[in-house]
Formats: structure tokens, sequence, C-alpha cells
């Protein structure tokens, strides 16, 4: 279940029990896909606003956004940040690909400069790729280590994206298809 009406996939990172015993902070951070087709609407920019989520980090390619302006660029209530990762924005030809695909995101020279964004950001962040499930999700298991959350809930969380992107997969695989 997305947060907003406009996405399939936007979650909060908080509420994820910690080996601590802590819980992640909720409404810090947001992870999200960029719905080329639909902009954002008055009610996904008021939840973003309620609850202080000012920070917009793209992680799509120049060549992703150049296909696609992101409309957070020109909202005033918003600080818009573009740290492109190429890494993983193709699909693996192999299953073997997949985790070579996630190492070369998580090893990305733009990963430093998205995390000490979130990191020194006054509020709350909400940051996406084009999909919201491998950029965004390695970024996301990398926060979610950082904060010492446990493994299960990493990867559970990470399950959700297969759910909430059923959709958006159908649509891939129909348009692979159609290449064939």
């Amino acid at each position: 279940m997305s947060l907003f009406q406009t996405t399939l996939n936007t979650r909060d990172l908080g509420g994820k029990k910690t080996k601590t015993g802590l819980i992640t902070i909720p409404n810090r951070i947001y992870r999200s896909y960029y719905n080329n087709n639909i902009p954002p609407n008055q009610n996904d920019i008021n939840i973003l606003l309620k609850n202080n989520i000012n920070t917009k980090i793209d992680i799509r390619t120049i060549q992703e956004k150049n296909a696609n302006k992101n409309h957070f660029e020109s909202l005033k209530n918003f600080k818009y940040y573009n740290y492109p990762i190429e890494e993983g924005s193709q699909i693996p030809k192999t299953k073997e690909d997949v985790s070579k695909s996630y190492m070369d995101i998580a090893c990305s020279k733009n990963i430093k400069n998205i995390l000490e964004k979130i990191a020194i950001a006054q509020n709350g962040v909400l940051f996406h790729c084009s999909a919201g499930k491998d950029r965004t999700g390695v970024i996301t298991a990398i926060i979610y280590m950082l904060c010492n959350a446990l493994e299960n809930e990493i990867i559970n969380d990470y399950m959700i994206s297969k759910e909430n992107l059923k959709i958006k997969f159908e649509e891939i695989k129909i348009k692979i298809q159609l290449l064939i």
C-alpha cells in the first residue's frame, strides 16, 4: 500500500524494529518511485508538507530525468536534488546479474552524497528512482543497516515492493514481450 494516491510504492522508513530494541523514526525518510505519467496531486503534496518532508532526492539517471522532468523541481516548498545512480538503472539480464547490480548500486559514487544529504536534512526526506525497487531498495537497505534494523525487517520491507509494484511489473513484462 502506498502513502500517495499518485504512486504505487511510496512508504515511510519509520516504524522498523532495531537490534537494540528501538524503532526507526516515523515521518523522517520516505522511499518512492517517480510516476512519469501522473504528477503528485495536492493530497500527496499535503502529506509531505504535513510531515515536514521537504527535501526531495531524485536518483534517476540524467537520461531518465531529461525524459521525464521531476514535478518537484518547480514546487517552492521543496528542496530538490538530483544525484543520479547509473548502476542498476537497467533490468538485469540474468538472476546472477541481480546481486552484482545491487553491489554496483551500493558502490555508486553518488551513494555518499545521497546518504549525506539525508543525514544533514533539517526536515524529512523523500528519495526515489524510476521504479522504486532496485536503486531505491538498496539505499533503503543501507539506511536500515545503519540504523541497526533487524534483518527480517529489511527483507520484509524490500518484499513489499514486489506486491506494491505488481501492476508496474506486468506493464514491463508486456513491453519486453512486444520487443521480442
